[in-house]
């Protein structure tokens, strides 16, 4: 159960629980979403920070082969090498995840005691912490694969382009 389906509210607009301890009483939302906090079901930023470790792995292994074979960023050329727009990607996956976790740590949803995520304490949530984990997540992590190809594109078209040629100076 979700918390917006989790609470209702009396003929007084006071907001109650009628999650499924059977808590019917009429309390403050936050007081009662602090006492129900096993319900929340959040561990979305595991996706974008599994992609990214993924990719910081890459990237160093991509980085290693490029000073192998000799492709060097210079200060002169435009091209970009692709270690470097990799590290873009990571970047952004990084980021994401620590906005995530910032989010989630806010929201008492991380705690610093084992199993860190409330929603691991109870093996019954573990489906709901996937489905969270399946759309959430994923779209977290699709969206910043997504504007990273964006970014290649710009990329793309900027190396491509003729230099300017520089006015004379007299």
């Amino acid at each position: 159960m979700y918390v917006t389906e989790a609470y209702g509210f009396c003929k007084n607009r006071m907001p109650f629980c009628r999650r499924r301890h059977g808590c019917n009483k009429v309390r403050e939302y936050y007081v009662c979403r602090m006492l129900h906090m096993e319900d929340i079901i959040m561990a979305c930023l595991l996706v974008p920070a599994a992609e990214a470790v993924l990719t910081t792995i890459v990237t160093k292994v991509v980085k290693a082969k490029e000073k192998k074979l000799g492709v060097a960023e210079k200060s002169g050329e435009v091209t970009l090498p692709f270690s470097k727009k990799l590290k873009w990607l990571s970047n952004l996956l990084w980021g994401g995840a620590a906005l995530l976790a910032l989010e989630h740590i806010w929201h008492g949803e991380i705690v610093p005691f084992f199993p860190f995520l409330t929603a691991a304490s109870n093996p019954a949530d573990a489906a709901a912490m996937l489905h969270e984990m399946a759309t959430v997540g994923v779209t977290m992590a699709v969206v910043c694969t997504v504007v990273w190809c964006g970014m290649l594109a710009v990329s793309h078209i900027i190396e491509k382009r003729e230099p300017k040629s520089a006015p004379e100076v007299q």
